[in-house]
């Protein structure tokens, strides 16, 4: 009998004693490490396991009021957090004032309150708190009438006068909210609809709350998906100076989350570190990689003489784009000027080629498609096409002279790591680089209104002849069939002057094919037209001048 009256006290005593002390429990439960293995406490390593929801919701258990913290409020009539009414029908005025403390016009941060059984000096009315009303208030955040979603919780607070009914709004982080299309705002204390200037500013505080596709965590991805190695030997040398490196004696997760690499909240990487260190990018963002396609004519029906997915991440791709332009996208050909003297011409600059392609990774809207950024090169001319249009203050009125970042994470590292040297100045080099090369200036498609397109044209003469006589010549993909329904009556020995001035270094088995001849045919044809044409070179390597030029 002792035991059981000692067991009633005693469990009293005990909980009692914990809540009294549940802020040090709390802070003690925080900072112990608790022989963990990868250094984090236990407290992190649960809440990693627990969704953000099941987090937030105990948290606001916490906060939520009681018949101690109500009373100020209830008696704080001039409070714009506060709103009283006794009427528990009234949906059209429940819907107007979560609207409103949702809004959070004033930017307080903090929830707003809606206390139904109160009259408007703050004396309970006597009401009973019943299951119904309950439901009936909590079902007002999802019956679509209030949109975005509030974030809202439901509960009562009993008093000795009666029940008080509080719905208690957070501030939303995706302003404006409407109600049924309008959006209400906290004047003082009273309602309004907001006006123009007062949506701006809800509007620029969702743009300032959302953060960028780049910013998002990849809840699929994990920290086993990251290439450390590439991001201690590369990454962090180069965002970081050498000597906090060497003093930095933080977790990984920590590390790469003061890059904005890894989202802690959900203990996953951050879509740019999927993106920059990612071992396979386009596992979680199908996007992340861009296409090469050269085609030997002029469109996308004729032969196709080379391709490649460039889809790792990009620390690892910025440094093959670099080759790519300085060794493949320059086309470079040597043509005889003399019979001593040759002359060597660029059809693409190296260095504009090479920001357009930085640009690609730079301002890419890689949550805009499925579908990869597209480089083709045609018999005459470059094509950039990429996913997602100006950005931001960049507008299709002040293009080039304006310039935003729709990636500032990504732009940053690239421009750590040399990738880019200075903002803004992208178009004007590629401008510079094209003039000097002898390329016609290059022409940005904005009309689009997803995307933003690039087109560059070759300066090699040979393209140049190419494009002229298409629609005469109907070229294919090496730019050399001549159209034989539009020119009945042309003789043989017009038709190969004409495809070897179009390509002066067509193969002499090519060109009996064009001509639709053998080859003993072709050398006794050209035997009989020493004085207009002559060849020099071998059967596949020809060099064809026209004397008649």
């Amino acid at each position: 009998m002792e035991g059981k009256h000692l067991a009633v006290p005693f469990s009293r005593f005990f909980c009692e004693s914990f809540n009294r002390f549940r802020p040090f429990f709390h802070w003690l439960f925080d900072n112990a490490r608790c022989n963990q293995p990868n250094g984090k406490s236990i407290r992190c390593k649960i809440a990693a396991d627990i969704p953000a929801k099941s987090l937030t919701s105990q948290k606001k258990r916490i906060d939520m009021l009681d018949e101690t913290t109500i009373l100020p409020l209830l008696k704080d009539t001039e409070n714009e957090r506060t709103e009283r009414t006794v009427s528990i029908n009234a949906t059209e005025k429940f819907g107007q004032a979560i609207c409103a403390f949702a809004n959070d016009i004033m930017n307080t941060g903090k929830p707003g309150y809606l206390f139904i059984g109160a009259d408007n000096d703050g004396k309970p009315s006597g009401l009973f708190f019943t299951d119904e009303l309950q439901k009936n208030l909590a079902g007002m955040r999802s019956e679509g009438n209030i949109l975005p979603q509030p974030v809202m919780q439901v509960y009562k607070v009993t008093l000795p006068k009666g029940d008080i009914a509080v719905v208690e709004v957070q501030p939303s982080k995706l302003p404006p909210v409407r109600f049924r299309g309008r959006i209400w705002i906290r004047i003082g204390a009273r309602k309004a609809i907001a006006n123009e200037e007062e949506e701006r500013i809800l509007m620029e505080r969702r743009e300032f709350n959302t953060p960028g596709f780049e910013s998002e965590p990849c809840l699929n991805a994990t920290i086993e998906d990251l290439d450390l190695d590439l991001f201690h030997s590369t990454l962090l040398p180069a965002m970081v100076d050498e000597k906090e490196i060497k003093k930095d004696k933080r977790p990984i997760e920590v590390q790469l989350a003061s890059l904005g690499l890894f989202y802690i909240p959900y203990n996953c990487p951050t879509n740019a570190g999927i993106l920059l260190i990612g071992k396979n990018p386009t596992r979680f963002i199908p996007s992340a990689s861009i296409q090469y396609v050269q085609f030997e004519g002029l469109t996308k029906g004729t032969k196709v003489l080379n391709e490649h997915l460039f889809k790792g991440n990009l620390l690892t791709e910025l440094k093959n784009l670099d080759n790519f332009s300085e060794y493949a996208l320059q086309r470079k050909r040597p043509q005889l000027v003399t019979a001593l003297r040759d002359k060597t011409f660029i059809g693409y600059p190296y260095k504009a080629t090479r920001e357009l392609l930085m640009n690609i990774c730079q301002h890419r809207a890689y949550n805009g498609s499925n579908s990869p950024a597209h480089v083709y090169e045609y018999a005459d001319r470059l094509e950039f096409d990429n996913t997602g249009n100006l950005y931001g203050k960049a507008r299709p009125e002040n293009f080039p002279m304006e310039t935003d970042y729709r990636n500032p994470l990504i732009s940053g590292v690239m421009r750590a790591l040399g990738f880019v040297n200075r903002f803004g100045m992208g178009i004007g080099l590629v401008a510079d680089e094209l003039k000097e090369n002898g390329n016609p200036p290059a022409e940005y498609i904005l009309s689009e209104p997803s995307s933003f397109k690039v087109i560059v044209r070759s300066a090699d003469p040979l393209s140049e002849q190419i494009r002229t006589n298409s629609e005469v010549s109907k070229t294919d993909l090496s730019g050399s069939r001549t159209n034989e329904r539009t020119n009945p009556n042309k003789s043989i020995e017009d038709r190969l002057i004409e495809i070897v001035r179009v390509n002066s270094t067509i193969s002499k088995t090519a060109l009996a094919h064009e001509l639709g001849i053998g080859r003993t045919k072709l050398y006794e044809l050209l035997a009989t037209m020493t004085h207009r044409v002559r060849s020099t070179g071998g059967t596949r390597h020809v060099e064809w001048t026209v004397l008649e030029d």
